[in-house]
């Protein structure tokens, strides 16, 4: 080998060693924080300085840790109590939706193993029944797109996309099966369709409308009073105004038979409500919580939850096994919600902009700081 080679060889072995080392040294530094005890303190400043750097407009946060939850509100909203301001959640009504159907898993009415084939209208299936079932559309490994490509035009069209979307839209979509692969060697790939559809076969199967549904499955039972998909007049004033990526007002979206992919507006209170009942694992009947997140393995090897986003490897450096997690996106509307199943340490972070990554990076951030900061005695 010539000399200079040597010399390259050497050196990114250095670097490597170097990296490795200085990895470690983080590793040991983070896994061995003291206590500061000052995790009030710690939110509060994440979350101002979240809503100044990325113009959030109004954001709610809440963390637990040890049985007790801080709140904290700044923006426009901060004055008032919580079960005044609601936002819309996005795509953590998916949580929402597989709670449902887990509930009527647990007292018999339905199998995660059932095909959706005998479940869909006669005259709106797949000539033959392709073996998807229910589980495969709650944990996004069915094979459907995102949203069909055929839909575009319509969505593009207005401010509130999903408005115009029917039942008859969702079935004959799953029945074209536009832009589809097989679920025999598909990867997980997150799908709008997917619960959307899941909603309206949950529909079809408890003979009921699936806000009516949900709320007697899982809000209810949770004592969730302030999360729902129709707002009256006196709560449509609650609704906080949302904001675009540009910063531009946008009205509220509306999902008709797209419910069940992003239809709920909630208030901090009742989310963190939610928070605690899934990390504390509430007893509720014919219902399991860990059975939600438990490791479930697509026909591609890839771990995945039942309406759960899960991450086995973000957090491992402070400590954390798995996160549990999920977001959510409206057009004016960001939030973020995830735990710690082993300790029980939540977060829910709600924001009236349409901004994910800043959302996503504050709910994390939050997360981790709760590991290793508690809250004053």
């Amino acid at each position: 080998m010539p000399t200079w080679l040597k010399v390259i060889v050497w050196g990114v072995a250095l670097v490597l060693v170097a990296g490795g080392a200085a990895a470690a040294y983080a590793w040991y530094r983070i896994r061995n924080l003291p206590d500061t005890r000052d995790l009030a303190q710690r939110v509060d400043k994440a979350a101002a300085r979240a809503l100044q750097e990325a113009d959030l407009g109004n954001v709610a946060v809440a963390v637990l840790r040890d049985g007790r939850t801080h709140v904290r509100r700044l923006g426009a909203q901060a004055g008032t109590s919580n079960d005044t301001v609601r936002f819309e959640i996005g795509s953590i009504t998916k949580v929402f939706t597989a709670i449902a159907a887990h509930r009527l898993v647990g007292q018999g009415a339905l199998q995660w193993s059932t095909p959706i084939w005998p479940l869909l209208p006669p005259t709106q299936r797949p000539p033959v029944d392709d073996g998807t079932t229910l589980e495969m559309l709650a944990t996004h490994t069915s094979g459907l797109p995102r949203l069909p490509e055929s839909w575009f035009a319509r969505i593009d069209a207005t401010d509130d996309p999903y408005a115009s979307i029917t039942a008859n839209d969702v079935l004959a979509a799953y029945a074209s099966g536009e832009g589809r692969t097989s679920w025999r060697n598909a990867k997980v790939d997150y799908s709008n369709l997917g619960f959307g559809l899941l909603g309206v076969l949950l529909e079809r199967q408890a003979n009921e409308p699936y806000d009516t549904l949900v709320q007697r499955l899982v809000l209810q039972p949770l004592g969730m009073q302030n999360t729902s998909i129709a707002l009256n007049e006196h709560e449509a004033h609650q609704l906080v105004p949302g904001r675009d990526e540009t910063g531009k007002p946008t009205p509220p979206w509306s999902f008709d038979a797209m419910a069940g992919a992003g239809a709920y507006r909630s208030t901090i209170e009742d989310m963190a409500r939610f928070l605690q009942a899934a990390a504390e694992r509430t007893p509720i009947p014919a219902f399991e919580w860990s059975e939600m997140w438990a490791p479930r393995t697509s026909a591609s090897g890839e771990s995945v939850a039942l309406g759960w986003q899960t991450d086995d490897l973000t957090g491992r450096i402070a400590g954390i096994k798995r996160i549990v997690w999920h977001n959510g996106g409206t057009g004016g509307f960001s939030s973020w919600m995830g735990f710690d199943p082993e300790r029980r340490i939540g977060v829910v972070v709600l924001a009236s902009r349409s901004s994910s990554e800043a959302v996503d990076k504050l709910g994390l951030r939050l997360l981790l700081t709760a590991v290793s900061t508690s809250f004053a005695p």
